[in-house]
C-alpha cells in the first residue's frame, strides 16, 4: 500500500524536482537517468540527505517544536495533579533510595577511599544500586508523561537488573563478581566484531588495532581460565550457586522474586514484537489509538 503526502503535500514534489532538474543540468535521457539511479543505489538517498534533512527542520519549526513541549508539559501536569498521591509516595521513596546512595558515596569521599580500593562485590554492589535508582527516576518521569507503555518497558529492564543484583548480594563474594565481570568479555569480543564488520556501512572510523587484539587476547585467556561452556550461556558465571541450570529464571527463583514473573512476562509482551505486543495498540474497535 503506497499513500502519498504523508509528510507533506509538498515533500513528494520537491524531491521529483530536485532529481528532474539534476537530469536536465546533465542533459540525460529518462531511460538513462533510472538506470542511473537503480545502479547508484543508496548513495542517491546520500547526495539527498542534506536537502532532505532541511527540508524537515523548515517543516517543522523552532516554535512548532516549542508548543509541543507546552502541551506535553500542560499533559504532565495534569496526570500529576490526578495521581498526586501515587506520584508524592514514589518519589518520595525513591528520594530516600537517592540520600542512601548519595550518603554512600559521601562517606568513601571522606575516608577518602578510592574505587580501586574497594573489593569488586563492593564495587558491583554500589554501581548496580546506583543503577537502580536512576532507572527508577526515569520510570517514574516516563509515568508522570503518560507514557506507561515505555516505562512498563524499562521496568523489565529494572526487573532484571535488581534480580541480579539480589543475587550477587546474595552471595556477596569476590569470586562470584569476577565471573560475573568476566562473562561479559565475550560480549567485548561480539561488540567489536560487530563494529568491524559494519563501521564502512555507517560511515564511522575504524576501531584501533591495539584495541581488536586487545578484546581478543582477554578471551582466548579467559577461555583458558574457565570451563568449556562459561561462554555458552549468558548465565553460566552464576553457575556453581545454582542448583538448576543456569537462567534468568533459576537466578529469579534463587533470590524468591519468582512472585514477580507475571508482571516480568507481561512486559515482555510489550518490549518484544510478538503479534500481542503489537495488537495491542488499538482500542475495543479495532481501530489503532494513541494513547
Amino acid at each position: 500500500m503506497k499513500i502519498p503526502g504523508l509528510i507533506s503535500d509538498y515533500f513528494t514534489p520537491v524531491i521529483d524536482n530536485m532529481l528532474k532538474n539534476v537530469r536536465k543540468t546533465e542533459n540525460i535521457s529518462n531511460e538513462n537517468f533510472e538506470k542511473l539511479m537503480a545502479e547508484a543505489g543508496n548513495e542517491v538517498f546520500d547526495i539527498l540527505e542534506e536537502k532532505c534533512a532541511e527540508f524537515f527542520v523548515n517543516k517543522y519549526t523552532l516554535n512548532d517544536f516549542k508548543k509541543q513541549q507546552g502541551i506535553s508539559q500542560r499533559n504532565s501536569n495534569t496526570i500529576v495533579k490526578i495521581h498526586e498521591d501515587f506520584f508524592h509516595y514514589f518519589f518520595a521513596y525513591l528520594h530516600t533510595a537517592h540520600i542512601v546512595y548519595n550518603n554512600l558515596l559521601n562517606k568513601l569521599q571522606a575516608a577518602k577511599i578510592e574505587a580501586s580500593e574497594l573489593h569488586l562485590k563492593d564495587t558491583f554492589n554500589l554501581a548496580i544500586y546506583g543503577n537502580l535508582c536512576r532507572q527508577a527516576e526515569q520510570i517514574g518521569i516516563l509515568l508522570t508523561h503518560g507514557y506507561t507503555d515505555e516505562a512498563l518497558r524499562l521496568w523489565r529492564t529494572f526487573y532484571e537488573h535488581a534480580v541480579v543484583a539480589a543475587f550477587l548480594m546474595e552471595h556477596d563474594s569476590n569470586e562470584i563478581a569476577e565471573r560475573f565481570r568476566d562473562a561479559t568479555i565475550k560480549e567485548n569480543k561480539r561488540t567489536v566484531e560487530s563494529y568491524s564488520k559494519r563501521h564502512k556501512d555507517l560511515k564511522f572510523p575504524p576501531l584501533d588495532a591495539d584495541l581488536i587484539n586487545k578484546v581478543t587476547k582477554e578471551f582466548e585467556e579467559a577461555k583458558l581460565t574457565y570451563d568449556k561452556d562459561f561462554f555458552e550461556n549468558n548465565y553460566n558465571w552464576a553457575k556453581p550457586y545454582l542448583k538448576t541450570k543456569p537462567s534468568f529464571n533459576a537466578l529469579e527463583e534463587a533470590v524468591d522474586f519468582g512472585r514477580y514473573r507475571p508482571f516480568y512476562i507481561w512486559a515482555s509482551s510489550k518490549t518484544h514484537p510478538s503479534y500481542k505486543g503489537i495488537m495491542d495498540f488499538r482500542d475495543g474497535k479495532e481501530s489503532i489509538v494513541l494513547k
